[in-house]
């Protein structure tokens, strides 16, 4: 008998006698040797001369036929005094049998026959059989063959879990090849069946519509796997695209649906089983779904649209999302607006959005009037709350322009002085007003104090002035033109002046000292009552009067003294007076 002690199979290659007198017999080599199995081989001993012969049998393995073990043998050859002895041999129909890839749990049976070849009567005591899943029957009991009678056993594999397995049948008997073996090899083969995904769960689903799953079945066994059965429970669920029975290959996948129809708000539990020749079967795969009512919803992102303020002649456009927020779609058949002044944009109709989907509305407001203008976007469909409304405002605002005085007279102004009016300017409306430009025209006409671009606000004002320097004698006319966003731009005020000649006039003046001993006065003059002052003369006066030859005819000019005492000290203004000069 050779036994594999190690843990992974071998290659049994050959059984060789060193001497022709043994013989080597039994399982068919080269054969694989299963780990912790063993084979039984026969040495027959045929001398061919009277004396003792010694020598060995050899067995190799693996690819190269390397020597794993040597038995040594001997024997001694007699010479019969008498007839011829009978011989005892006791023969095997084959030498192995092979029963290949058989299911577990299932199996396969040979008839396996034993003949006494020898010339003597053969008793057979008994017969065993080694390896798992391996069993015989049809042996009797102890029994005698005579020469050429046979006997027949049943040898079955009936391998209870996947894998290779080594065997043998061993009888035991007076033959003197006794035991006679057979080895036995097989190997146990199992499908599998697994489902992606485990579990399959719908969550939610609107009554009257469908969700559906898709399930794969895969064989990770060593056989061919045999789906023969597909059974559903729970209410709603339905199966598709699985044609039974359904065959897999070691490997291979098939792929099917499940789909979940909930006919009424609630939850269901469900579950799939599938039959069979696997070991897991029947494979359970758990389902699960929850019916919701339908709704039909829409919302806006805002309920209202504020324009504020806006000017006329210009727009605003403001934008506003229209989502359905319910779980079914919903189809909009109009979409309006309302008002006056407003405009709006949006997709075209009919319009069908799905759960969550939005649309975007664009409304415009040119008003073309001032004051507060009301609208309303108006969305209908077949939501619940059709038709949804959006509500519009804005105001319509228009900037004015007016000024005071509409008109400018300087009268008579000397040639080569000047003469300065002060104007102001309004926007009594009620959007902002923006001059642009301001410009006087007109020989001797001027403005400062405006600069430009200037903004006023709804009732702001603000103030400039218009001068008026003659260079000659003469009527002039001109005018300020002050261009805005006003709509009376550009807003035209009017000028006019006579440039006169200058015609020198005197003034005098006289006053009372404040002490009887003065070195003199100093005398001041100014345009405008309570100064600034400049003086006069710049000499020291001697006397208490003086006459001022410096002035024009059409202006007033005011005068004060001051007193300077014998130390230089120069005493304060004296009481102003004023002289208008014809």
């Amino acid at each position: 008998m050779v036994t594999n002690n190690s843990r992974q199979s071998l290659t049994l290659q050959s059984a060789v006698s060193s001497l022709p007198q043994f013989a080597v017999s039994g399982p068919a080599l080269p054969m694989m040797l299963g780990p912790r199995t063993s084979v039984v081989f026969h040495v027959d001993f045929a001398p061919t001369s009277a004396g003792t012969f010694t020598g060995s049998v050899s067995f190799s393995a693996g690819k190269n036929g390397g020597q794993i073990a040597s038995v040594s043998v001997s024997g001694t050859g007699i010479i019969s005094s008498t007839s011829p002895q009978n011989t005892y041999l006791l023969t095997p129909s084959v030498s192995s049998l092979l029963f290949g890839n058989q299911l577990v749990g299932a199996g396969a049976s040979q008839a396996l026959t034993f003949t006494n070849t020898g010339t003597g009567s053969v008793t057979v005591s008994s017969v065993i059989v080694s390896g798992a899943g391996f069993s015989l029957s049809g042996f009797p009991g102890a029994l005698t063959l005579a020469t050429g009678q046979s006997f027949s056993l049943l040898v079955a594999f009936t391998p209870a879990s996947a894998g290779s397995v080594s065997g043998a049948v061993g009888v035991t008997s007076t033959a003197t090849n006794s035991p006679a073996t057979v080895s036995l090899t097989g190997t146990g083969v199992q499908p599998l069946l697994s489902v992606t995904p485990t579990s399959a769960s719908f969550g939610s689903v609107i009554t009257g519509t469908s969700s559906t799953q898709t399930l794969t079945a895969k064989n990770t066994g060593s056989t061919t796997l045999t789906i023969t059965q597909a059974s559903l429970s729970g209410t709603g669920f339905t199966l598709s695209g699985l044609a039974l029975p359904l065959s897999i290959a070691p490997g291979g996948s098939s792929s099917f649906r499940v789909a979940f129809i909930p006919a009424s708000a609630g939850t269901f539990p469900g579950t799939l089983s599938l039959v069979s020749n696997a070991a897991n079967s029947p494979a359970a795969i758990a389902l699960s779904g929850t019916g919701v009512a339908s709704t039909l919803q829409l919302s806006a992102s805002s309920s209202s649209l504020g324009f504020g303020s806006v000017a006329l002649g210009s727009s605003a456009t403001l934008k506003v999302s229209v989502s359905n927020t319910g779980n079914s779609s919903v189809a909009i058949s109009q979409i309006a607006e309302t008002g006056a002044g407003y405009t709006l944009t949006a997709a075209g109709l009919p319009l069908t959005l799905a759960p969550g989907q939005s649309t975007s509305l664009s409304v415009k407001f040119a008003p073309s009037a001032v004051g507060a203008m009301a609208g309303t976007v108006t969305v209908a469909g077949n939501a619940t709350n059709s038709p949804l409304n959006i509500s519009l405002s804005g105001t319509g605002v228009q900037s004015q322009i007016s000024v005071i005085p509409s008109g400018i007279s300087f009268g008579s102004v000397t040639v080569g002085t000047s003469s300065t009016q002060t104007i102001t300017v309004q926007n009594p409306g009620t959007a902002s007003l923006t001059i642009s430009q301001a410009s006087a025209s007109g020989i001797g006409f001027s403005l400062s104090g405006l600069p430009v671009p200037l903004s006023l606000a709804p009732g702001a004002s603000a103030s400039f002035s218009a001068a008026f320097a003659p260079a000659s004698a003469g009527t002039f006319s001109g005018t300020i033109t002050l261009v805005s966003n006003a709509p009376n731009s550009p807003l035209v005020l009017s000028l006019s002046g006579t440039g006169a000649v200058a015609v020198i006039h005197s003034v005098s003046l006289n006053w009372t000292p404040s002490a009887s001993t003065y070195s003199g006065f100093y005398v001041y003059r100014s345009s405008v009552s309570g100064g600034p002052y400049m003086k006069v003369d710049s000499s020291l006066i001697p006397t208490a009067s003086y006459s001022d030859s410096t002035v024009y005819s059409g202006q007033t000019y005011y005068y004060v003294a001051t007193e300077v005492d014998s130390t230089g000290m120069e005493s304060g203004y004296s009481g102003e007076v004023s002289a208008v000069i014809p």
